[in-house]
């Protein structure tokens, strides 16, 4: 199963550079996209949610032998589960957020429901 997220926003790396959270002069957009994925980092959640949800998604793509791919201004990301990280700068800029998942579905029973579709 394949599934994407886009938005044209400032991106992943604007938005922590707008936060002033890292205070690195030169942190490069892939960088922004790898800090993104730590457990607990976000830069504007409630405490309860926050730095969650790309943790989560690259969980559930670890699980099920996936793969993520992260396009944000000049950053590029991509994790194929049980692999390391492949970053770095595109040669394009993407204005915006490009999020790919990709997860293998087979471990998992097909169920067929259609006679209790009819089922009285």
């Amino acid at each position: 199963m394949s599934f994407s997220v886009c938005d044209f926003g400032i991106g992943i790396p604007g938005s922590i550079n707008e936060s002033n959270i890292v205070n690195e002069p030169d942190f490069e957009d892939w960088k922004a996209i790898l800090k993104s994925l730590e457990k607990g980092f976000s830069v504007n959640s409630k405490p309860r949610n926050r730095g969650f949800g790309l943790n989560n998604i690259l969980g559930f793509t670890e699980s099920l032998n996936g793969r993520l791919l992260i396009i944000s201004n000049n950053g590029i990301l991509e994790k194929k589960a049980g692999d390391v990280y492949h970053a770095g700068n595109s040669n394009f800029n993407f204005s915006g957020t490009l999020i790919k998942v990709e997860v293998d579905l087979s471990p998992f029973d097909e169920k067929d429901e259609t006679e209790q579709i009819f089922d009285f």
